[in-house]
């Protein structure tokens, strides 16, 4: 139960755990390189590098993060094909009754990119996060000063 007088945790726990999560999942950003076009390799690299180097708090590297996962999303998005399909959801009597269904169906490069979106959305989210605690911190801070 939450206290009036305890505490509450600044960014430095949600800071902690962005940089640790970063440090263990630079090796998604391997699967990477093959995924996406010639042109994206050198973002992609210098991400693997911020993470596994722990250096997730750069003006660049957010940039290039949320670029990458735009980018991932788009590609995932022309990778899914989506299409109406009927199917057998009961019977009254002996006469079958009918549904339209809304289907998903991904080539093995979509699935092989929602994959690794998924393993990166997770740390990824994190860092954002900091960021966005950083930032409103350093507006805070301002104001406080004024």
């Amino acid at each position: 139960m939450f206290h009036p007088n305890t505490p509450v945790p600044g960014p430095e726990i949600h800071i902690a755990t962005a940089i640790r999560e970063a440090r263990q999942s630079w090796r998604v950003f391997d699967d990477l390189l093959d995924l996406l076009p010639r042109h994206r390799h050198r973002m992609v690299h210098d991400c693997r590098a911020a993470f596994l180097e722990g250096d997730v708090f750069t003006k660049r590297l957010r940039q290039d993060l949320e670029s990458l996962l735009d980018d991932l999303a788009s590609n995932l998005e022309r990778e899914t094909e989506w299409r109406i399909a009927t199917v057998e959801v009961g019977a009254i009597g002996d006469e079958p009754l009918f549904d339209d269904r809304l289907v998903r169906s991904r080539t093995d490069r979509g699935l092989a990119l929602a994959k690794v979106l998924d393993r990166l959305s997770g740390p990824a989210e994190k860092i954002l996060h900091a960021h966005a605690l950083i930032d409103a911190q350093q507006v805070f801070d301002r104001l406080q000063s004024t």
